[in-house]
């Protein structure tokens, strides 16, 4: 257990061990205990592309206090096998411990200390072997708690886990978790811990991002989702359905993900708001009917979810690598939106947004989130409702339509968006084509019509309000140093500020929540009042770092961008050791500020 200074109960296990075997559970259940009890909870994932064998763990942290991404350590490691010992030994506190199963790890001489417990054995003297993970998760429980007021919460989570199951299932992982608990506390085992106990009831919920996507879509009238699985977006398809019947959505599997991206242009050509989810290869295959969507100004909205690459890369891994792709593919030169929420509760108040800025500016709306954002589970606030309107934009009512004459779906305006009206209301008969065409949808190959309509396209989001767009700021904005950051990299950076600010360093950091249309205005005010920039990003290529530099000349040097790209998001204090390290060597970054300057005096 950790203390992190100022008296607050900071707690971190990781478990680890073969795929199939039950790992992700552990961690979960313990998330889901944790939060219930009052305490605030962030879990991540770690899993091979393997159905059974390879290496699983997932980390689940634990404070009294609101946080907002994983350790770089834990304070028990519970590993299933000595692969795990051998992975993540090196990440265990100076006090921390080790619960080991004995059958798997028949001599243990590691530095740290270390508890043998024969999980299978126990597992199956309570009814099956699968029962092993909670064994552990009664292990743990015991090692924390003074009393067993944590398994009377327990029972109820397990009990809605596994009701489906029947009343047997649900007895055997219980009596597992009391065996594993029992265990601890009749031979006396003990580590140096504070206590766990509950706490007042808040509001709150505990999401991963996938799920929070998956709210703000309902909450926004999606009515159709088509989706291929692909990992990590997988899981935006089985909550969705989870939903079907209670909230009439129609949840389609089809053949490939190019049908899917197809399915919700017609869709969204027909008025009714679509969504398809994937990760970089399904997207690749659905660009030709994404520029489809834009020539025909169809709204609907698509979740990328970033994984690594290139080609099938790691098929599990976290990345930030596709924020260029997403920013180009397609053929031609067109208009979209492209959103990058930065933690779960983003997750779901941009995906309601990303639906009316779909139907208002008529062009396709891309929320890029990547692997450590889709699948992390996040204490978060309860989603406030008020102020969430719908928006349909120049959709026009059954009367409008009627009063219609000549209409012409593609009329060319000032503002580049046209009246719309959808199959059924009358005078709207049209054609949605995916050739180049004149203000009635007709084909055309002439120039002066193809001039028109390139210019009313690129019109819509010209004047696109940077007060939607603009970063947000947290930590001290009058700080002289600032962390730059897109998507779910905010999160280990608000982490980062906690730890700077005990070794008295004032930090900002700016999350770019919009790609495109990027604010570059509102980005020149901000950025011009810190003497030191640091660029924060999980790929090779600083690929934000290259969209900031050409949408304002913003240079950040190359020593100021951390950069990581092994499958694994970047820890809070590899932030903080970033921004010690440029301090000390002061690299003042007046190159940018003497441009900023150069342009906000003008």
């Amino acid at each position: 257990m950790t203390n992190n200074g100022d008296n607050v109960i900071d707690f971190a296990v990781c478990a680890g061990g073969p795929a199939g075997t039950g790992i992700i559970t552990i961690g979960e259940t313990l998330g889901k205990l944790f939060q219930r009890m009052g305490w605030y909870v962030f879990t991540h994932d770690k899993y091979q592309s393997i159905i059974k064998g390879g290496h699983n763990a997932i980390y689940t942290r634990i404070c009294e206090e609101q946080i907002y991404a994983h350790r770089h350590d834990v304070d028990i490691l519970i590993a299933l096998d000595k692969l795990s010992i051998e992975r993540h030994i090196n990440e265990l506190t100076e006090k921390g411990v080790v619960i080991y199963n004995k059958k798997a790890v028949s001599e243990y001489n590691y530095s740290k200390t270390g508890i043998g417990i024969d999980f299978e054995e126990m597992a199956t003297k309570c009814g099956n072997v699968k029962y092993s993970n909670m064994v552990a998760v009664g292990c743990v429980l015991a090692l924390i708690d003074e009393s067993q007021i944590t398994l009377n919460y327990l029972e109820k989570i397990l009990e809605q886990k596994f009701g489906k199951k029947g009343k047997e299932v649900v007895e055997g992982n219980m009596n597992a978790v009391r065996a594993g608990y029992n265990f601890v506390k009749e031979n006396n085992i003990h580590v140096e811990t504070a206590r766990i106990n509950p706490k007042d009831q808040k509001n709150h919920l505990f999401l991963t991002g996938n799920q929070a996507i998956v709210l703000g879509a309902i909450k926004a009238g999606v009515k159709l989702l088509a989706q291929y699985p692909m990992t990590p977006a997988s899981s935006i398809l089985d909550t969705m359905a989870s939903y079907e019947l209670a909230k009439n959505i129609v949840v389609r599997q089809p053949e490939d993900e190019l049908a899917c991206m197809n399915m919700i242009v017609g869709a969204g050509a027909a008025g009714i708001r679509a969504l398809t989810a994937t990760s970089g290869g399904g997207f690749s295959l659905m660009v030709e009917a994404l520029g489809f969507a834009a020539i025909a100004e169809v709204p609907c909205v698509i979740v990328e979810s970033q994984r690594s690459g290139p080609s099938t890369g790691m098929p599990t891994h976290h990345d930030q690598a596709d924020l260029r792709f997403v920013m180009h593919a397609s053929q031609g030169d067109f208009p979209r939106i492209v959103i990058t929420p930065g933690c779960v509760s983003e997750c779901f108040y941009l995906t309601y947004e990303a639906f009316n800025l779909a139907e208002k500016y008529q062009t396709p709306v891309i929320i890029l989130v990547d692997k450590y954002l889709s699948s992390s589970f996040q204490t978060v606030d309860y989603f406030k409702m008020d102020g969430l309107k719908i928006d349909r934009g120049a959709l026009l009512s059954d009367e409008e339509a009627e009063r219609v004459t000549n209409y012409k779906r593609y009329l060319v305006t000032e503002s580049g968006i046209s009246p719309r009206i959808i199959p059924g209301q009358k005078n709207g008969m049209h054609v949605d084509s995916s050739y180049e065409h004149d203000e009635t949808g007709y084909t055309t190959e002439d120039p002066i019509e193809r001039d028109k309509q390139v210019l009313k396209r690129a019109r819509k989001l010209e004047n696109f309000p940077e007060e939607i767009s603009s970063p947000k700021i947290y930590g001290n904005p009058n700080a002289n140093v600032a962390v730059v950051c897109w998507g779910s990299t905010k999160m280990p950076a608000q982490e980062a500020i906690k730890i700077l600010k005990k070794e008295g360093i004032e930090v900002a950091v700016v999350h770019y929540r919009y790609v495109l249309p990027f604010p570059v205005n509102k980005t020149l005010q901000i950025l011009s009042k810190y003497d030191y920039l640091v660029n924060v990003e999980c790929n090779y290529s600083s690929q934000f770092h290259g969209v900031l530099k050409e949408f304002t000349g913003i240079d950040i040097p190359k020593e100021n961008n951390l950069n990581k790209f092994n499958g694994d998001p970047v820890h809070p204090i590899e932030i903080a050791n970033k921004v010690k390290e440029i301090l000390k060597k002061k690299s003042l970054t007046k190159r940018h500020n003497m441009f900023i300057e150069s342009i906000v005096n003008k």
